[in-house]
């Protein structure tokens, strides 16, 4: 059934649709090119259904909520810049460890001091210490507290 006033059930098909896996997609793609879209037009040949990974990155980028919980669940968007890059860092480097294929990156950070309080900063300088030791990295600091030993 659906719950939105303005949603259509073709968007509500699109919608589920989404919700799948790509496997899941193909083979929903495939039934639709070969038995309903064929009985209501026997010319069609094949259905193809893509988005390019810019688009899924855009709409990703648009969709995707993160919600961070110190004690208060709250979204990423109304946490400090000190969390907001911290998290940045942290899905960054993730990523970069899932896809590293024994590559070495080069992280330029800036200032990434900024915004946070003593605590966060010795936390950051470990991460920043453990990025190192596979991977490049240039960093500016105006902050005694994270230039002291950072390798």
């Amino acid at each position: 059934m659906f719950t939105s006033g303005n949603t259509s059930p073709c968007h509500h098909s699109l919608h589920l649709f989404v919700k799948t896996d790509e496997s899941q997609q193909a083979g929903i793609v495939q039934k639709l090119s070969d038995q309903a879209l064929k009985k209501f037009l026997p010319g069609i040949k094949s259905v193809t259904f893509s988005v390019s990974d810019e688009r899924r990155y855009s709409a990703l980028r648009q969709a995707i909520e993160i919600e961070v919980n110190d004690g208060v669940v709250t979204n990423l968007e109304a946490k400090g810049d000190g969390v907001q890059s911290l998290v940045a860092l942290g899905l960054r480097r993730h990523l970069l460890e899932e896809n590293r294929e024994k590559l070495t990156y080069i992280f330029a950070v800036e200032e990434p001091e900024a915004h946070l309080h003593a605590d966060a900063i010795h936390e950051l300088k470990k991460v920043l210490n453990e990025l190192s030791d596979v991977d490049q990295l240039v960093i500016t600091t105006h902050s005694g507290i994270l230039e002291h030993n950072l390798i």
